[in-house]
């Protein structure tokens, strides 16, 4: 939340080592000459209230 300076760098760090993430996915898929990727969908993500029923 706001004001919490640790948990706050914690969140920035993660999304921080997501987006390298994806852009090293991308730049494999460029040289690997691959046709264009998709992402799965994900059941806890497209419906919450489903994930414990």
């Amino acid at each position: 939340g706001e004001g919490n300076t640790q948990g706050n760098a914690t969140v920035q760090a993660a999304i921080d080592a997501l987006v390298d993430q994806t852009k090293s996915i991308e730049r494999a898929v460029g040289t690997l000459k691959l046709n264009a990727i998709a992402f799965e969908g994900s059941d806890s993500l497209d419906a919450p209230d489903k994930v414990f029923q």
